[in-house]
């Protein structure tokens, strides 16, 4: 009997916006499988001015994204 999946964990991933130079960031972190640490940035493009709603739309994509590449 495989029972190779009960012991693996979802990775999870935690998103933030920040705003940098007037663009909102996306930054991306988790925890892997071995106990590192992994990070990701990612410009979406978008003024700050009036967009925050569609760049929290947008990170909100990209971590779904994210979490099933990793996992």
């Amino acid at each position: 009997m495989n029972t190779d999946h009960l012991n693996t964990k979802k990775i999870k991933v935690a998103a933030h916006l920040e705003d940098k130079r007037v663009i909102y960031q996306m930054s991306f972190s988790w925890q892997n499988r071995d106990g590192s640490r992994g990070r990701k940035s990612k410009s979406t493009g978008l003024p700050v001015k009036g967009n925050k709603k569609r760049a929290e739309d947008m990170m909100g994509d990209q971590k779904k994204k994210l979490e099933v590449e990793l996992n």
